[in-house]
């Protein structure tokens, strides 16, 4: 099975966005992983706000170049082992992910590839990654 339509903001788990936030010393004001799984998990979709701040909070823990290869890595990982997928297409806006421009493009999209590159070579699964835009930028 090949997942052909996947946002790299939904494909982070609440483990790994820990995981990332915690390696990279971001801190959002809370300490105890299971209150943050419940923040990423129970989103009411009918309350667009809070929906929204949700991905301004996964925006800012996966917002550098390095975060940003973790989770392509952990978005692969994931995909082939516990989804058991032969393939998936990563789409990601490089513009979401540079810091509020304190990264350049140009290492954003390095780094994203370079993460796509260790999963290709830790697992036998197909994985292209999509960059994408947005109108409003």
């Amino acid at each position: 099975m090949i997942d052909l339509h996947a946002h790299l903001g939904s494909l982070t788990t609440p483990r790994n966005l820990w995981r990332i936030m915690h390696n990279f010393g971001i801190n959002i004001g809370i300490k105890n992983y299971h209150e943050f799984n419940r923040l990423i998990l129970n989103v009411n979709k009918g309350d667009y706000k809070n929906y929204l701040n949700k991905f301004e909070l996964t925006h800012k823990i996966q917002s550098s170049p390095q975060a940003l290869s973790d989770c392509v890595f952990y978005a692969i990982e994931d995909a082939y082992i516990d989804h058991r997928l032969n393939g998936i297409e990563i789409r990601f806006n490089p513009m979401f992910r540079n810091g509020n421009g304190n990264f350049n493009l140009d290492d954003t999209i390095l780094h994203a590839c370079m993460g796509l590159q260790r999963a290709l070579h830790a697992f036998p699964i197909k994985a292209v990654i999509i960059i994408s835009t947005d109108k409003s930028l």
